[in-house]
């Protein structure tokens, strides 16, 4: 007796878990849809082409000028470009604006 017992509870648990599976796959697909309109977005960033490379350029933590014939000194964090290379990225930095 104890035989059919134990495959009414083994098919019992199949069909849960057959639901349990179905759903699972349902809501998957659902948020495969939903996440479809997220791509759209994305693909607009794909469209800019990569930012030009500034070999040239260098780092330092201040710079100085001269200005009526005296030295002006500014501190910070500072990144100075060659002209050409400042002219590629201000250019890149355009067109990405205007996507």
């Amino acid at each position: 007796m104890s035989g059919p017992r134990l495959s009414a509870s083994f098919n019992c648990s199949l069909k849960v878990f057959g639901t349990t599976a179905a759903k699972l796959a349902l809501a998957l697909c659902a948020l495969a849809l939903l996440t479809s309109g997220c791509n759209a977005v994305a693909g607009r960033t794909s469209a800019l082409p990569p930012a030009p490379a500034t070999p040239g350029a260098l780092v330092t933590d201040g710079w100085a000028y001269r200005e009526a014939g005296q030295w002006k000194t500014v501190t910070g964090e500072w990144v100075h470009l060659p002209d050409q290379e400042a002219g590629e990225l201000q250019l890149w930095i355009e067109q990405a604006e205007s996507i």
